[in-house]
């Protein structure tokens, strides 16, 4: 009776820890996870306010916000030099590399766009594109240092020159404000409007696609000046999207079938406003609603 009492338990014992190791990797739609989970590495206080601030990677970071301020930091945030900039407030951000970035937002005849080309110390002046609040230039997305989109809620560009020139791109029909966009490469970008819908162009624009995104948890009421949710295609198939849920906690949905469906990965409980997504999808960039501090969360 003993032996078979000790098997049974064993058997629980097994069960159990096969049940914890499993948790962990299950989304929150019952299917197994194909992507590592995510965790907060640091909080970095920040003395400047800033409305987006963003890494490239570990070390190399650029915030920029209020009076067109902009800072960057090579150590991964300890110290922030202030960058030589004039333009008005930024709430736009695209860091190509360790080198090349883009900041966008407000301007006097059209919305000022500025590139650095020198890690963030000093900003030069590109064509300016969009308007003034609330229409200003905030979404900005590059393949490389030449070609790029770049979005106000209702307008779309493209540049092939650094920004010397933007030509606009037709809006698909029936869309709402752009709440993020996402250049894959020159000719194949993508749109998500507040109606939480996808739009996928295969031809600069020419034609578009539009497919609905089955998240029903996307609070669309958290609407500001800058991005609150960023979208990041890594091929034609696979995708990920940050966004607010209706607890105005941070979500985050994987496609892997270009958008026909999304599987959520559960994050770590963080609020906050303005997202940054590193280049290569691995370090996530979490501004405050205060615009005084930056999380920074990476995959596992």
């Amino acid at each position: 009776m003993k032996l078979i009492t000790k098997k049974i338990i064993a058997i629980m014992c097994s069960f159990t820890l096969v049940s914890i190791s499993l948790y962990g990797c299950v989304s929150a739609s019952g299917k197994g996870n194909k992507e590592p989970d995510w965790e907060i590495v640091k909080t970095i206080e920040i003395e400047q306010k800033s409305n987006i601030g963003g890494f490239y990677d570990d070390n190399f970071g650029i915030t920029a916000g209020y009076n067109g301020e902009v800072h960057y930091t090579n150590d991964g945030g300890k110290s922030w030099p202030k960058g030589n900039n004039t333009s008005f407030c930024r709430f736009g951000l695209f860091i190509v590399n360790d080198k090349v970035a883009y900041t966008c937002g407000n301007g006097n005849k059209g919305g000022h766009v500025r590139k650095t080309s020198d890690g963030g110390r000093n900003w030069e002046e590109v064509s300016n594109f969009g308007e003034s609040e609330p229409n200003q230039c905030r979404y900005l997305s590059f393949v490389d240092e030449n070609i790029g989109w770049i979005a106000a809620p209702k307008k779309l560009g493209m540049t092939k020159d650094s920004g010397k020139t933007w030509s606009e791109i037709k809006l698909p029909d029936g869309i709402d404000d752009i709440t993020a966009i996402d250049l894959l490469n020159e000719d194949n970008g993508y749109l998500i409007d507040k109606n939480n819908n996808l739009y996928i162009t295969k031809d600069l624009g020419q034609t578009w696609s539009i497919k609905k995104i089955n998240i029903k948890n996307i609070n669309t009421s958290i609407y500001s000046e800058t991005n609150t949710s960023y979208l990041r295609f890594f091929d034609e198939k696979k995708a990920v999207f940050f966004y607010y849920n209706k607890e105005k906690n941070l979500n985050c949905s994987y496609t892997y079938d270009g958008g026909d469906t999304w599987e959520e990965k559960i994050l770590p409980n963080v609020i906050g406003k303005g997202l940054y997504l590193s280049s290569d999808g691995k370090i996530l960039s979490v501004n405050s609603d205060n615009a005084k501090q930056i999380t920074i969360l990476k995959q596992k």
